[in-house]
C-alpha cells in the first residue's frame, strides 16, 4: 500500500508540469447579438536617470548691481563675490520619467575640489515651470546670499537624482568657478617707496597757500587672490586742530591733486588694476588768522573692490 501511493504522487506531479495547450477560454452568450470581453492590460515604465543639461548653466553676481557677468567684474580672472551679494544660479535638467520625477532634486555644490564631500557647502535648487521639451525638462534656479564665514575659490558642481535615488549619469559635474570673499589688499607708501606714518607739512606763517605735503603718496593695488579685482580709491579728512591752545585749519584747505578735500569720501582713482599704482600730492593753506601752535587732523583712504 505504501508503494502504491508513492507513485501516484509522482505521476500527478509530472502531470502539472505539462502545459494544457489544449486547453482555452470559451464563451457563450444567450439572447444577444453581441458580447463584451475586457482583459487587464499590463506595462512597466523603465526608470531612467536625469541628465543635466552642463551647457545651460549660467549664474550672475549682484551688489547694488549686477557686477557679473556685466557689469564692473566682467573681465575679473575669476568671478568673485562678497558677504552679502547675490549670486543666483540657473541649470536646465530633463528626466524622460516627467518634471515630477526631479523638481527636488538638483543641487549647486560648491567646493574646493572637484568632488562632492559632507563638508561642502550644499545649496538645493529650486524648480521653475519649463515649456521645453514637453514635460520632461525643468529649470532649477537659486539666490545664494554670501554668509561672512565663507571664502576661497570654489569649484561650482551640479548634482541631480530622481525621486527614487537614481543620479544622473553627470551628477557632480563642474560647470564654473567663483571665489567668494576674496582679500582686498593694497599698499601706500611715499613715492620713494618709503613707509608713511604721517601726511607732515613744512610750518607755514598765516596765509601762506600751496604748502607741499613732505612727500607724495603712492597706492598699489594688490590683488592677493589672483581674481583680477579692480578698485576705487576714497579719501576724505577732518580739521587739523591746535594742539596747544584753540584754533582749527578746515578740512577744505587741504588739497589732494590740486582739489579741495571734505569730510565726504571723494575719488581719487576710478578703477586701479592689480600691480598698478597711481601717486597722489597733497597740499595745504594756512588760514588767516591762525593762532600759532601744532596742527593735527586725519586723513583716510578708502578702498573699494569693483
Amino acid at each position: 500500500m505504501y508503494r502504491v501511493r508513492v507513485c501516484m504522487v509522482f505521476v500527478i506531479c509530472v502531470m502539472m508540469l505539462v502545459p494544457h495547450a489544449a486547453l482555452a477560454d470559451t464563451y457563450t452568450v444567450t439572447g444577444r447579438d453581441r458580447a463584451d470581453v475586457t482583459f487587464k492590460s499590463e506595462a512597466e515604465a523603465t526608470n531612467v536617470p536625469p541628465a543635466i543639461d552642463t551647457a545651460s548653466f549660467v549664474f550672475s553676481i549682484t551688489a547694488e548691481a549686477e557686477v557679473y557677468p556685466g557689469g564692473a567684474r566682467a573681465t575679473a580672472a575669476i568671478p568673485f563675490a562678497f558677504t552679502g551679494e547675490d549670486i543666483v544660479f540657473t541649470i536646465e535638467v530633463t528626466d524622460d520619467n516627467g518634471e515630477e520625477d526631479i523638481e527636488d532634486g538638483v543641487m549647486i555644490v560648491l567646493s574646493e575640489d572637484e568632488s562632492v564631500d559632507a563638508d561642502d557647502i550644499s545649496i538645493p535648487l529650486n524648480a521653475v515651470e519649463s515649456t521645453k521639451d514637453g514635460d520632461v525638462r525643468l529649470t532649477f534656479t537659486k539666490t545664494w546670499n554670501v554668509p561672512a564665514d565663507a571664502y576661497g575659490e570654489k569649484n561650482i558642481l551640479v548634482t541631480a537624482a530622481d525621486s527614487g535615488g537614481l543620479s544622473a549619469d553627470n551628477s557632480g559635474t563642474k560647470t564654473g568657478v567663483v571665489f567668494v570673499n576674496p582679500q582686498i589688499g593694497f599698499e601706500i607708501t611715499t613715492d620713494t617707496g618709503e613707509d608713511v606714518g604721517s601726511i607732515p607739512f613744512a610750518e607755514g606763517a598765516p596765509g601762506t597757500t600751496d604748502v607741499s605735503a613732505q612727500d607724495s603718496l603712492r597706492i598699489k593695488s594688490l590683488d592677493p587672490d589672483g581674481v583680477g579685482m579692480n578698485v576705487t580709491v576714497l579719501v576724505q579728512g577732518e580739521d587739523l586742530e591746535n594742539q596747544n591752545a584753540a584754533g582749527s585749519i578746515p578740512i577744505a584747505k587741504m588739497k589732494v591733486d590740486g582739489t579741495p578735500m571734505s569730510t565726504a569720501l571723494q575719488t581719487i582713482d576710478e578703477c586701479l588694476a592689480p600691480d598698478e599704482s597711481s601717486t597722489h600730492s597733497f597740499s595745504l593753506d594756512y588760514p588767516l588768522p591762525l593762532p600759532a601752535g601744532n596742527y593735527v587732523g586725519t586723513v583716510t583712504f578708502e578702498i573699494v573692490a569693483l
